[in-house]
């Protein structure tokens, strides 16, 4: 893996396709005041930075412009989203595969997702249930959501590192800007959320279309 010495992930769109579970989540919610639901498609472009704006989102798509029930959906959907958040979802091809590698080479990881750090727990160990990443943290009170550098610079603290030492991988916009601002390389895979076109614009250090590619160029 050359000079690094740990990779960081993004979540949702990165380690694993949880778009039908968002989904899932936001139309139980939505069901209890008769609104419009999303599609798992429409979840992949809404998700990303925190659920908040997920709901601000899928409101707007519902037809409600005022936004009238912003307040009951937001207290509704952590305790919606808390049994649904492991719906249909699944690792992405290759990634166990490459989260083996790095464990062989002694490459640290870590999951910086906008995910309540609960929810993105329980989504970890049913995902990958053989695999503990090094460390793991998700939205936490007092500290800025992605794409704030805050929670990429917790875990580098937490775990020793510098910024040269970090390969963070993530699926979009919000991932690339991130990283930017963290001041730290970037992977942009395109087998997430929204793909190559929004990935080029932020010119990240490398783009892959499988994840078996990273190992290969490094």
């Amino acid at each position: 893996m050359g000079r690094y010495k740990a990779c960081f992930f993004d979540l949702d769109g990165t380690l694993t396709d949880s778009a039908a579970s968002i989904a899932k989540s936001v139309n139980v919610t939505f069901e209890k005041y008769g609104l419009k639901g999303i599609s798992p498609e429409d979840a992949k472009v809404m998700a990303g930075d925190g659920f908040r704006v997920l709901i601000k989102k899928a409101l707007l798509n519902a037809g409600d412009s005022k936004l009238s029930y912003y307040d009951r959906a937001c207290e509704d959907y952590p305790d919606i989203f808390i049994k649904y958040c492991t719906y249909e979802n699944r690792p992405y091809e290759g990634i166990p595969e490459l989260l083996g590698f790095l464990k062989e080479k002694g490459i640290k990881t870590a999951v910086i997702t906008n995910k309540p750090e609960p929810h993105a727990r329980l989504v970890l160990e049913t995902a990958f249930p053989d695999f503990s990443f090094d460390y793991i943290i998700g939205e936490t009170a007092g500290m800025e959501k992605k794409p704030s550098p805050d929670m990429p610079l917790k875990a580098m603290e937490e775990l020793g590192l510098q910024r040269e030492d970090i390969l963070y991988f993530g699926d979009t916009n919000t991932d690339m800007r991130t990283a930017e601002n963290a001041g730290i390389d970037c992977v942009g895979v395109t087998w997430g959320f929204r793909g190559r076109k929004e990935l080029e614009a932020f010119k990240p250090k490398y783009i892959i279309d499988r994840p078996e590619e990273i190992e290969d160029r490094l």
